[in-house]
């Protein structure tokens, strides 16, 4: 299963925003400038999202979650504080 390994890292919080994000996109079947295009953000702001570790406004996650078809609840779970 291509998300075993996600839902792992996940349950035990061994995760950081950018890999969460990447799987909540992959997840949605969306490829990098779809999820920006939604979202109403760049797509090289989203690959400094998934790649670098940047974190979103709080303005910013909710169109992130609302592009990926997710609550803001789940779009910030499963990552490490």
């Amino acid at each position: 299963m291509l998300f075993a390994k996600y839902r792992e890292m996940c349950y035990h919080g061994k995760m950081n925003f950018g890999t969460h994000l990447k799987y909540l996109r992959l997840e949605a079947g969306l490829s990098v400038q779809e999820a920006a295009r939604k979202a109403a953000i760049s797509p090289s702001y989203w690959y400094d999202l998934e790649g670098r570790g940047f974190e979103p406004t709080l303005s910013k996650a909710l169109r992130i979650a609302t592009a990926l078809g997710v609550d803001i609840d789940t779009l910030t779970k499963c990552v490490n504080q």
